[in-house]
């Protein structure tokens, strides 16, 4: 990588220095918290930010090579959108235990072949959540779902090529799925060659 321009200083370190810290909010999982930081450039600034404890995203591989989405309302953009099945981690909660239980939960299905192809920042600007992905090959069905009271998920099977031509179309914008979407075409382009564990 080649650095172009932009912000520089003596110290060549874009580190911020917390001053001081107030939780303005805390909810049952998302607490809000207002700091005080000195920036790079030495200016004090305020810092807004949500903690989260993290999350789990997993693609359902069928044994016929087709894919298990969902499709769910989120209240804050008013719509239902499609998504992999995903969940939030427990505080403490290792992502592999917590992408089985999800899958098993949100759509009666389960693998006992997992691959983790890393993780990301959805919102790093605003909160400091983690998302764990997963593939899970070869998922049978145990039955039926167990989800939350007030949590109404929708499943579909799709093949590979339905997937890409949502994602294409823009049918599909979630962010966790779209990048799940990108590790998929590596996959089937041959440049990704899942490591399967037994679990």
């Amino acid at each position: 990588m080649k650095k172009l321009n932009g912000f520089s200083n003596s110290s060549g370190s874009l580190n911020e220095k917390q001053t001081s810290t107030k939780k303005i909010f805390e909810g049952q999982f998302l607490n809000l918290f207002e700091d005080e930081v000195i920036a790079a450039d030495n200016i004090k600034s305020k810092r807004e930010y949500f903690t989260h404890p993290g999350a789990v995203a997993i693609v359902p591989i069928l044994k016929n090579g087709n894919l298990l989405i969902e499709r769910q309302w989120r209240y804050p953009i008013n719509r239902a959108i499609i998504e992999f099945p995903a969940g939030k981690l427990d505080r403490g909660e290792d992502p592999l235990p917590a992408a089985k239980r999800e899958l098993e939960e949100e759509t009666g299905f389960s693998s006992n072949s997992w691959c983790n192809v890393g993780k990301f920042l959805p919102a790093p600007a605003y909160s400091d959540e983690v998302i764990f992905l997963y593939f899970a090959d070869s998922v049978e069905y145990i039955g039926d779902q167990t989800t939350d009271p007030g949590e109404c998920i929708e499943l579909f099977e799709v093949s590979l090529g339905e997937f890409f031509k949502m994602v294409e179309s823009n049918e599909i914008v979630d962010a966790k799925t779209l990048v799940l979407a990108l590790w998929l075409k590596r996959m089937k382009e041959g440049l990704f060659k899942p490591r399967w564990k037994s679990y």
